[in-house]
């Protein structure tokens, strides 16, 4: 399964952000690959609340990021975009840490920390840009930042239009009444 998502990574650049996303996505919790999006099913589109529905998910993120991106001109050779869309592709990626784990509200926080520790390794990432991508991939649930069942933790809140690109697209993909091939 985890090749399911290599070929949206073709798109990203420059080649180290590229490279980053594409390790990402491989250190990714083996569960990732394997979970529903949605075990309530009350967020998510039935094809996404079966196995394997967290991919599935992943590329309809995916490719609603690139639509808003076109739709407010982002070109694809824009660092801007290619920041959007690796976050889009690594926004999940700690949802589930272990096969039948339910989803984890610090999930956000959990995978922009993964991505840090990776950051580190490829210096040719622009500063900005590697801020940019943790920021769109902890603030990704929007005004959906707390919760009662983890009171303690209080999500950051969208600042800038990579975190409003990113939010924007998550919650688009997850309504059931858009369909996204």
């Amino acid at each position: 399964m985890k090749h399911a998502l290599t070929d949206l990574v073709e798109v990203i650049f420059p080649p180290g952000l590229r490279k980053l996303t594409a390790r990402a996505l491989l250190e990714a919790p083996t569960a990732f690959w394997q979970a529903p999006a949605s075990t309530s099913g009350k967020y998510h589109k039935e094809d996404e609340c079966a196995p394997g529905g967290l991919v599935l998910h992943t590329r309809r993120v995916f490719r609603m990021a690139q639509h808003l991106c076109d739709m407010y001109g982002i070109r694809e050779n824009a660092l801007l975009r290619s920041v959007v869309l690796a976050a889009a592709l690594l926004h999940d990626t700690h949802k589930v840490q272990a096969e039948g784990e339910h989803s984890r509200f610090d999930h956000p926080l959990l995978a922009a920390k993964a991505v840090a520790h990776l950051l580190e390794q490829y210096p040719s990432i622009p500063p900005h840009a590697g801020a940019q991508l943790l920021a769109a991939i902890e603030s990704h649930m929007g005004r959906w930042n707390t919760s009662a069942r983890c009171p303690g933790i209080r999500l950051p809140y969208p600042e800038g239009e990579h975190c409003w690109l990113l939010h924007t697209a998550d919650y688009l993909a997850s309504r059931k009444d858009v369909t996204i091939e």
